[in-house]
């Protein structure tokens, strides 16, 4: 990353946690309420968190097993933790930590780096097209005007479409080598069938831990809502991936949504918040866990 990226990362991060304290200090009655979240809804939250992790330790697995890596249970469960982990410290650190790993089991920072963008582009083709459906209905359901939203949702579909079936000719190694493997990856039809499985269960999970934080306080919030927030706030972080952890990303996404469908726009940003609140609560511990087991599995390998 670059002096210019990194100082506006630093500046945006500012921002946001400038705005984000505002918000908690004005609805501090509210978000303090987390302290009486009783143990049911705390476990059912923490289940679908942990479940979470596991998919996107699953998704490692796939990703690797292109290249013909194949990695222990251990392994591709803390590489979905320690991404996560990560990504709250740095900026792409998840990316990173992940790809330093994996070069120890061969597999080059190219490739690695090439099928990430991939899976990306996937997941935003994806989301966007869902999202596009979804505004449709919902325009004619709530019986409110979505055009601009519908029409933004279908140009980053067809964009992610022309990306994953382009080519151009360039001398440039680096955008040689993602092209090669865009093609190799677009004929394994199994690995995208499967990445679109695991992202939409990892939105449909998202859903669900935004509905349980929801019933928590009582907002009388339909399960479709909680959905498109799910939805579009994972399209925001991939777009406006400027900040650690998406902080702030998700939760003004969720504001959003909710004050689109006249909802309390508060409602969603406290929603949002909540869940990231408890998920750093689980992947802090696990992150550490994870990171020493990792490295101590690293150190067995250069030993043999």
């Amino acid at each position: 990353m670059n002096n210019k990226k990194i100082l506006l990362s630093s500046i945006l991060y500012i921002i946001i946690f400038f705005l984000l304290y505002n918000f908690i200090k004005n609805n501090l009655s509210d978000i303090s309420q987390i302290k009486n979240i009783t143990l049911d809804y705390l476990l059912y939250s923490s289940f679908f968190i942990s479940i979470t992790l596991i998919l996107l330790g699953i998704k490692t697995k796939l990703i690797v097993n292109h290249y013909g890596i194949h990695l222990s249970k251990t392994e591709w469960l803390g590489l979905g933790v320690i991404n996560t982990f990560w990504n709250y410290i740095f900026l792409k650190g998840g990316v990173m930590a992940r790809a330093v790993y994996l070069k120890k089991k061969d597999l080059s920072y190219s490739d690695f780096s090439s099928i990430i963008v991939i899976s990306h582009i996937i997941s935003l083709m994806l989301f966007s097209f869902l999202s596009f459906i979804i505004f449709v209905f919902a325009s004619f359901y709530f019986h409110i005007s979505l055009l601009k939203i519908i029409i933004f949702f279908l140009i980053i579909f067809i964009l992610m479409i022309l990306i994953l079936k382009g080519s151009i000719k360039t001398e440039n190694k680096i955008i040689q080598q993602f092209l090669k493997n865009k093609d190799e990856i677009r004929k394994n039809k199994s690995l995208i069938t499967n990445l679109v499985f695991l992202e939409l269960l990892i939105i449909i999970i998202y859903a669900l831990r935004l509905k349980i934080i929801g019933d928590f306080f009582s907002y009388n919030i339909p399960i479709t809502i909680y959905f498109l927030t799910a939805l579009f706030s994972n399209i925001s972080v991939n777009i406006l991936n400027l900040i650690p952890g998406g902080l702030g990303i998700k939760e003004a996404g969720a504001g959003f949504i909710f004050k689109v469908f006249g909802f309390n726009l508060e409602y969603g940003i406290i929603i949002t918040l909540i869940d990231r609140i408890i998920a750093i609560l689980i992947i802090l511990p696990l992150g550490i866990f994870f990171n020493l087991i990792l490295l101590k599995t690293v150190h067995k390998q250069k030993k043999i």
